[in-house]
């Protein structure tokens, strides 16, 4: 998994990459109609993608309103730099220690946006609902050393 603060890959991004990106991060952290205090990074982190005061202010009644901004199908790239932002976007989805349906869906949604088919996102969007599973699962494993040390 790539860091959720990768600054190079960010840097690399091009400007439309940035904007669409931007607007994916605020779709994934508003899905669940609920922003817990670990998806603020990634409000900032989208606020900081913007390119524009405009584009600013655009997303940021959409974080008030805890509403997905419009997406469109996008092409980066190239499709390594889609699995990054996928892979970002299911880092959010799993902040909390728990994935919604309305999660899983937007994975899969984004995916097919970037062009990837349809197996592929479904594939993605497993592997999300697995990396979840060993998140509790150390979660435990923490409580349980935490206990018998």
């Amino acid at each position: 998994m790539i860091s959720l603060r990768n600054d190079k890959f960010l840097e690399d991004l091009t400007d439309k990459e940035k904007k669409w990106f931007a607007r994916a991060i605020i779709a994934m952290v508003c899905s669940d109609k609920n922003v817990d205090e670990e998806e603020l990074q990634f409000i900032e982190m989208a606020f900081d993608l913007c390119q524009t005061e405009e584009e600013l202010d655009f997303l940021s009644e959409f974080v008030l309103d805890l509403k997905s901004p419009p997406m469109q199908s996008f092409q980066p790239t190239n499709k390594l730099t889609g699995y990054f932002m996928l892979e970002v976007l299911a880092s959010i989805s799993l902040i909390d220690g728990s994935i919604s349906p309305s999660e899983i869906k937007l994975i899969t949604r984004v995916a097919q946006l970037l062009g990837f088919e349809e197996k592929f996102a479904t594939e993605v969007a497993n592997l999300t609902l697995e990396k979840l599973k060993i998140l509790q699962k150390d979660s435990e494993l923490r409580k349980k050393a935490d206990r018998v040390l």
